[in-house]
């Protein structure tokens, strides 16, 4: 049984797999982040729904981004602390991967999974590579696929650049979305899991505050 965590959006998502087939799912989305706040109940919240204690998990997954930083060490660290103290192994993939398997390759189309990176910029995740990029009409145009489906949040800035067979798909990531991608087994909790850190893809600025702490 993998417990499995999403935090790299505002969708905070935590299911519970086995054999690849979803068991069960909790997912709050708002407004603003909740991670800090709800992912360690809604990991308890699943447990005890089903009747699990954390020593009935074979293996934690987690999606290391690229997203939100805050999200993304919120998830990482936690399933890293709850995978060393069960000794039981950690998958981490991306958040591009994620998306991109939740609607495959059906009736020819590719997906394209496109992370919000704020103004018109995205992480895009296509054909097994990543990139950074601004959308727009030239964007799309050399991105040489003819039928493209875009996922995820940042997918709606696709709305007026779309090609006359592509598609837009509202899908956030999701823990569910690890269905199909996870080992059938998992070993013990190795060293190197512990180097394991969120994709972030670019380095975090801090933008320094315009008002004057001092004056108010």
């Amino acid at each position: 049984m993998y417990l499995c965590l999403e935090t790299a959006t505002r969708n905070c998502s935590v299911a519970l797999i086995k054999d690849n087939v979803l068991v069960d799912l909790f997912e709050r989305e708002e407004n603003e982040f909740v991670h800090a706040e709800a992912l360690h109940q809604m990991m308890k919240d699943i447990l005890d729904r089903n009747n699990l204690k954390p020593s009935d998990l074979t293996g934690i997954a987690v999606g290391i981004g690229p997203g939100s930083y805050t999200g993304l060490r919120i998830g990482v660290t936690a399933a890293k602390g709850l995978a060393y103290a069960l000794n039981i192994g950690m998958v981490p993939i991306t958040t591009g991967e994620l998306l991109v398997n939740s609607v495959g390759s059906e009736n020819g189309f590719t997906p394209v999974a496109l992370i919000d990176a704020r103004r018109n910029d995205a992480y895009v995740y296509s054909n097994g590579s990543w990139s950074f990029a601004t959308l727009n009409e030239e964007w799309r145009a050399n991105l040489g696929i003819e039928k493209a489906i875009f996922v995820g949040d940042a997918a709606f800035k696709m709305n007026d650049l779309l090609g006359k067979e592509d598609q837009v798909k509202a899908v956030s990531p999701s823990a569910k979305h690890f269905v199909g991608l996870l080992p059938n087994s998992s070993s013990k909790f190795e060293e190197h899991m512990a180097q394991i850190e969120p994709f972030y893809m670019k380095e975090f600025v801090p933008t320094e505050s315009k008002k004057n702490i001092l004056n108010g």
